[in-house]
Parts: structure tokens; C-alpha cells; sequence
């Protein structure tokens, strides 16, 4: 469990095709995390099958109660693989998140 605060991802893009995995312009994947006031400026894409791609946060689990606020993406989001769970914020969530 840890805080993320006040970060910017830029750059040219974040790319991923491993199977299973999970992808985001700020973090992978969210186990308790509290992520305040971020922003992703990168397109974000994975063409693995049964992967989780988001703005921000790729996925998070049902035990995380991850927790993001304040926080933006400017930029695009896609996942190309079979099965994949795509969000302009967040991929993938089987428990409760805040989005606020």
C-alpha cells in the first residue's frame, strides 16, 4: 500500500503485449494505492489476450480498495487482445475503487 501524488506521465507511448497483463499510464496494477492529483499525457495499448489497460490504472484486485482522486488522462487507451477490459481511467476492477 503506498500514495502516488502530484506525478505527470509523458512521453510517446506505453505499449505491452504480454497475455494476462496489466497496463496504465500511471501504474500496472493497484493493490491499495491512493493516487492523487496524476496525470497521464501517454496513449496506452496492449494487444495481449485477457489483459487490462487503463489511463491510469491498468487493474486492481478484491482485496486492493485502491483509491484515485483528482486525476486526469489526456490521452488514448486500447487493448486489442481477446477478452481485454479497457478504461479511459481504469482497466479493471473486482472490488471497490474510489474515483472521485
Amino acid at each position: 500500500m503506498g500514495t502516488i501524488t502530484n506525478c505527470a506521465a509523458n512521453g510517446t507511448s506505453i505499449t505491452s503485449s504480454i497475455p494476462n497483463g496489466s497496463v496504465g499510464g500511471i501504474l500496472g496494477y493497484a493493490q491499495g494505492t491512493k493516487i492523487l492529483h496524476c496525470t497521464n499525457n501517454i496513449p496506452v495499448s496492449c494487444s495481449g489476450a485477457n489483459s487490462s489497460v487503463g489511463g491510469l490504472v491498468g487493474a486492481c484486485d478484491q482485496i486492493s480498495g485502491a483509491y484515485i482522486d483528482a486525476c486526469i488522462n489526456t490521452a488514448s487507451v486500447s487493448g486489442t487482445g481477446a477478452t481485454s477490459n479497457v478504461g479511459g481511467l481504469l482497466g479493471y476492477c473486482s472490488y471497490n475503487v474510489n474515483i472521485t
